[in-house]
């Protein structure tokens, strides 16, 4: 399984191809606009516009499988520009379990096993430069936890490929 090999359709419908950010290390999170965890988006942002010019992506997925997510794609991206102006990638709705899960999840759960899948929104899923999952967070932890930052500060300073 490599990052890489994926794409994903932004809120504008514009592909995102993943491997034109290749080499770079990706933080990839599942979220939702009614989640109790919806706040951390401000802090996701904090975490990027920290560690952009170093290299990080944050990928933002808007999940459709824990009913926390009822608004359309030009609705999310007004419910952000409004909430919480980020300015990292986020894609359309997609699912992140069961049988309609996004490709990438599907070949997690093959590499790995289920338990990889999230439990609920604001999972975290750490990507590596070669595009390999590396680490992952519960919903809970914060982006500005010190494991969560200690991991991508490794995987930053890191140009082994």
């Amino acid at each position: 399984m490599n990052l890489f090999n994926h794409h994903f359709i932004d809120l504008e419908g514009n592909r995102i191809y993943l491997d034109h950010h290749r080499n770079l290390p990706f933080l990839i999170v599942n979220i939702a606009t009614e989640s109790p965890f919806t706040p951390q988006l401000a802090r996701l942002q904090s975490l990027y516009s920290l560690n952009q010019q170093a290299g990080l992506r944050v990928l933002a997925i808007p999940c459709t499988d824990f009913d926390e997510e009822p608004r359309d794609e030009s609705e999310i991206a007004a419910f952000l520009r409004e909430n919480y102006p980020i300015n990292f990638l986020v894609t359309q709705r997609y699912s992140v379990t069961g049988r309609e899960m996004h490709p990438l999840f599907r070949e997690m759960v093959q590499e790995r096993s289920a338990a990889i899948l999230p439990r609920g929104t604001f999972h975290k899923y750490l990507f590596d430069r070669r595009g390999d999952l590396v680490e992952d967070w519960q919903p809970h932890v914060l982006p500005d936890d010190p494991g969560l930052i200690n991991g991508i500060q490794k995987h930053l300073t890191s140009k082994s490929l």
